[in-house]
This record gives C-alpha cells, sequence and structure tokens, in this order.
C-alpha cells in the first residue's frame, strides 16, 4: 500500500507567546482539580501531537471527556485536538459497534472522534465495540477492509477521543473498565462553562490565533 496521506500537524509558532482564551478555556473545562485532570489531559495531547508531527508510531490511551451540555467538550476534540493532529477526524462508531465491517475510511486520519453516540444498543454490539476499543489502542497493525474488496493488514496508529453527555443515557456509553484496559483508558469529568459564548466565528478565530503557542 501506498502512503498517500496529507494530513500534517499543525506547525508550532516561531516566536511563542500567551494563549489567553485557550487557557481560560481548558483551566475551566475539567472537574474534580484535586485529580489534575487538565496535566493528563495535556500529557496525552503532547504525546499524541509530537508522535504525529515526527512520524513515530507510539502508542497512546482512548480518551473519554464526559460532562453537561454546551460545555465545549466537541470544541476542545474537533476545534483544538483535531487542528492539532491532522485538521481532520474519522468517526469509528459505526464499525466499532458492528454496523458496518468496512473501515478503510478510517485509516486516513490519525484522530477518531466520537461525539454524543448512543450507547452500543445490544450485548452483541457492546461487546464489538468493547473489543474494537481495546484493539484500536494497543494494536499497531489493523485490518484494513474497503467495500468489495479482500481484507489486507496496514499499520495505523493514531487516537481516539469521544465525548459524551453526563446524563444516566449518555454515560452507559462508556466502556468497561476490567484489568485488561485499565491502562489503556482514561476518563474525565468536565464542568459547565462559566464564560459567555461568542459565535461561532468569533470563538474558531480565537483558537485559530492561539493554537500555534
Amino acid at each position: 500500500m501506498l502512503n498517500t496521506s496529507t494530513l500534517r500537524a499543525l506547525e508550532p509558532a516561531a516566536v511563542p507567546r500567551d494563549f489567553p482564551w485557550i487557557r481560560d478555556f481548558l483551566w475551566g473545562l475539567f472537574a474534580r482539580p484535586e485529580d489534575k485532570p487538565l496535566e493528563h489531559f495535556l500529557a496525552w495531547l503532547k504525546r499524541s501531537f509530537t508522535a504525529f508531527r515526527e512520524y513515530k508510531p507510539l502508542m497512546g490511551q482512548a480518551v473519554f471527556l464526559a460532562g453537561p451540555a454546551h460545555n465545549g467538550k466537541t470544541l476542545l476534540n474537533l476545534h483544538i485536538a483535531a487542528k492539532m493532529l491532522g485538521g481532520r477526524t474519522g468517526n469509528p462508531y459505526p464499525y466499532m459497534v458492528g454496523d458496518t465491517e468496512f473501515n478503510d475510511e478510517l485509516f486516513g486520519f490519525y484522530l477518531w472522534a466520537i461525539n454524543d453516540e448512543e450507547s452500543p444498543a445490544t450485548p452483541a454490539a457492546r461487546a464489538k465495540f468493547q473489543a474494537r476499543l481495546k484493539a484500536s489502542v494497543v494494536n499497531p497493525t489493523h485490518t484494513y477492509h474497503p467495500k468489495f474488496q479482500a481484507r489486507v493488514p496496514l499499520d495505523h496508529v493514531g487516537r481516539l477521543f469521544s465525548t459524551l453527555n453526563d446524563d444516566p443515557d449518555s454515560i452507559s456509553f462508556l466502556p468497561e473498565v476490567n484489568p485488561n484496559t485499565r491502562d489503556k483508558l482514561m476518563f474525565f469529568a468536565s464542568q459547565a462553562y462559566k464564560g459567555t459564548w461568542g459565535t461561532n466565528e468569533q470563538t474558531e478565530a480565537k483558537i485559530a490565533a492561539e493554537l500555534p503557542h
């Protein structure tokens, strides 16, 4: 297989300066600050960014971020993490719960993003989600399966970042933690946004201006 990826990491600013909007947003997003969640998340993001930018196949945990609606969870996923890690994301959820066996489009993305999906509907779907989630984290080689074509083993070392609301129905989406998955998953709680959102265009402009720093 010829790797023709056009994904590129965000280029860091040549002269770093402060990034006040992103800093305040991140400091206010994570709940339970006594557990140092922001430090853990930034460590995950730095390792992911370094691996992606330097073309190093470094493994990393899958991240799950839960919290109230409209607090910036998806913004962190799709407009901060994704912009650093190639600018585009793939949604692995249909493949991971067994709705489809074809997954070729996922190999074109480093970041797999799941946002506000329903909990797997059946025990079989939940079991398949758990197995494929674990495989996405621990296996550097995966089965690449385009429609109407043969399966091919291909290397892919990326990241999975899932956001969800914190109501009981949404929380049921979270995968089981057991001795086999404990070191492969990261769970974060978030809290309500205390600021005032501007328009989408204003927020995205602030992120674009500050993110390289």
